[in-house]
């Protein structure tokens, strides 16, 4: 077991590339599989961030604030995501298209990268 460290990196650092490399791919009716391979790898990469960081916000607060820092973090992470509909919704509606959407859910993903290494109580390696 690497710890949550690596593991957390390596999916946080291929959902951001990916997801800026899809508003820069072109996807058309012959050929869609660049478009699809991103859309793997954001959706692995964002979905195994969320899951895992459940596990590591529980482990970095003390037992008897526990519950509290978790329900923090959760929090935040849904208001996070209820700011980013609205921000996607802003876009749209400036018509600005996909790159300029696209980069900016990227640079979001680049900063829980950087919260990431900051982050100074991963689970440790076992084994």
């Amino acid at each position: 077991h690497a710890g949550s460290r690596p593991v957390l990196l390596t999916l946080a650092g291929a959902a951001a590339l990916s997801t800026l490399a899809l508003g820069w791919v072109e996807a058309t009716a012959e050929d869609h599989r660049a478009l699809m391979v991103c859309l793997l790898l954001a959706g692995v990469g964002v979905n195994g961030v969320q899951v895992q960081m459940y596990t590591v916000a529980a482990s970095a607060y003390p037992t008897q604030l526990r519950a509290t820092g978790v329900g923090w973090a959760t929090g935040t992470a849904r208001l996070g995501g209820v700011l980013s509909a609205f921000a996607g919704s802003v876009v749209q509606v400036l018509g600005s298209g996909l790159k300029p959407f696209f980069t900016g859910v990227a640079v979001v993903i680049l900063a829980t990268f950087t919260g990431l290494v900051l982050l100074r109580r991963h689970l440790p390696p076992r084994g």
